[in-house]
C-alpha cells in the first residue's frame, strides 16, 4: 500500500493510515539531503532512499507515483519537473536501481508544459500537463534498470478546455476516481479541488471546492484490505 506525494514531510494525516509514502525533499540540510524519501505512516519516520536522476529537478513538483504492479516490490515513477523536458524516471524499490524510462515528447506530449502531478492506477501512470487540462495515461514496462515507456496518449480535456491549472498533485483511489488539487492558471488563484472518473472513455472533472491553501502533495491511504476505501492525505 504505497502512497506518494511531491514533497516529503508535507503530509497532514487525516486518519490512521497503514503503509508508506514517497516524496521528494526539496530543501537539503546537514541531515536530510535532497532526493526521494520513504515515509512510514505507522511510525511517522522518514528515511532517505536515493538522489533523483541527474538533471531532474528537486525544487519543483516531480509527479511521484508508486506503481505496485512493477518490479518485485513496486517502483516509484517521477518526472523531471522541468519545462521543456518531458522525461520520466523509474526507481526500483527492491533493487535501488533507477533509470530514465523515456521522453513523453516522442509520443506527442508538449514538453513546454512541466509534469508536476502524477498517479498510478490500473496499469497506467496518469498525469495532467501543467498549464492545461490535458489528461494523459502512460504505460511503462520492463525490469529493474531497464524500465521504458511503451505507450502514451492524451485521454481527455478534463475541463473541456474551459480552464487550465498549475499543479498541485493528483491521486487515484481504488474505484478509479482521480482527486486533483491545483491553482487556476495563469493567475495561480484560486485553488481548485476536483475529481474525475477514470473508468469512462473521456474523463471529465467535477469541481468540489476551493481550498484555503494550495497543496503540493496528495496521497490516498487504504486499510490494506479494501482498495476502494481510504482516507485522503494532503
Amino acid at each position: 500500500n504505497g502512497c506518494t506525494a511531491t514533497q516529503a514531510f508535507a503530509f497532514v494525516i487525516k486518519c490512521p493510515v497503514p503503509g508508506w509514502g514517497y516524496g521528494v525533499n526539496t530543501t537539503a540540510t546537514a541531515t536530510t539531503p535532497q532526493g526521494i524519501y520513504e515515509i512510514d505512516f505507522a511510525t511517522g519516520n522518514a528515511r532517505f532512499m536515493t538522489p533523483v536522476v541527474t538533471g531532474f529537478a528537486v525544487t519543483d513538483g516531480n509527479a511521484l507515483a508508486f506503481a505496485e504492479q512493477l518490479g518485485t516490490k513496486g517502483v516509484v515513477i517521477y518526472s523531471t519537473g522541468n519545462a521543456n523536458d518531458a522525461r520520466l524516471a523509474v526507481w526500483d524499490r527492491a533493487t535501488g536501481v533507477q533509470n530514465v524510462a523515456g521522453d513523453l515528447a516522442t509520443f506527442g506530449f508538449a514538453a513546454a508544459n512541466p509534469i508536476r502531478g502524477g498517479a498510478y492506477h490500473a496499469g497506467f501512470y496518469w498525469l495532467v500537463a501543467n498549464g492545461t487540462d490535458d489528461l494523459w495515461k502512460v504505460a511503462i514496462s520492463g525490469t529493474s534498470g531497464s524500465y521504458a515507456i511503451s505507450s502514451a496518449q492524451k485521454v481527455s480535456d478534463l475541463f473541456s478546455n474551459s480552464k487550465a491549472h498549475n499543479y498541485g498533485d493528483i491521486v487515484v483511489n481504488g474505484n478509479g476516481v482521480l482527486f486533483g488539487v491545483a491553482l487556476v492558471s495563469p493567475a495561480n488563484t484560486p485553488t481548485d479541488f476536483f475529481t474525475a472518473n477514470l473508468t469512462v472513455p473521456a474523463p471529465a472533472a467535477t469541481f468540489l471546492a476551493n481550498p484555503a491553501s494550495a497543496y503540493n502533495g496528495l496521497a490516498f491511504g487504504t486499510d490494506r484490505h479494501e482498495t476502494t476505501r481510504g482516507c485522503l492525505l494532503a
